[in-house]
């Protein structure tokens, strides 16, 4: 069983890393802490413990254990599910390896979960791909608000709120 990486942020600022999953609820428990959990290859319990502390939904948890999802964006109440694919070179033989990366994703949290121990590689590599993960949360923001104006056309208050 891999050890997942945890990190809480206030503010932009790193205020904690390391820590156990099940403290993950205790950082939340500050008012503008966000939190991010990494793991590589989860074991069924690590995502069950994680899941009954953030309700994650049941099909997202098993799409994130299982192997080749599809990339696809699934909403939920408390958050969204993103499985996404990287490519990388393998310089040895000149092929490219995809490799699949999934996310959990809600304006508190962020919980990553790698299929391949060796992606991204370097632990700044690590960072790269959280900013890319991050990104793609602040697209599907925009691509929520855009649905939720649509379903309430014609309501002014729809264009400034967003549930």
């Amino acid at each position: 069983m891999e050890h997942a990486h945890t990190r809480a942020y206030l503010d932009g600022t790193l205020i904690a890393e390391g820590f156990d999953v099940a403290a993950v609820s205790d950082h939340l428990d500050t008012p503008g802490v966000i939190v991010w959990v990494d793991f590589c290859r989860p074991e069924r319990d690590q995502m069950v413990e994680l899941a009954s502390e953030l309700g994650l939904h049941e099909l997202a948890v098993e799409d994130a254990l299982s192997e080749h999802q599809r990339p696809k964006v699934d909403h939920y109440d408390s958050h969204s599910f993103l499985s996404c694919h990287a490519v990388r070179v393998d310089e040895a033989n000149g092929t490219l390896e995809q490799i699949e990366l999934d996310a959990f994703i809600n304006e508190r949290w962020l919980i990553t979960v790698r299929k391949d121990p060796n992606f991204p590689g370097r632990r700044r590599n690590l960072f790269l791909l959280i900013t890319a993960v991050l990104f793609v949360c602040m697209l599907l923001a925009v691509e929520l608000f855009a649905v939720e104006s649509e379903e309430h056309e014609g309501e002014p208050e729809a264009l400034v709120q967003l549930r």
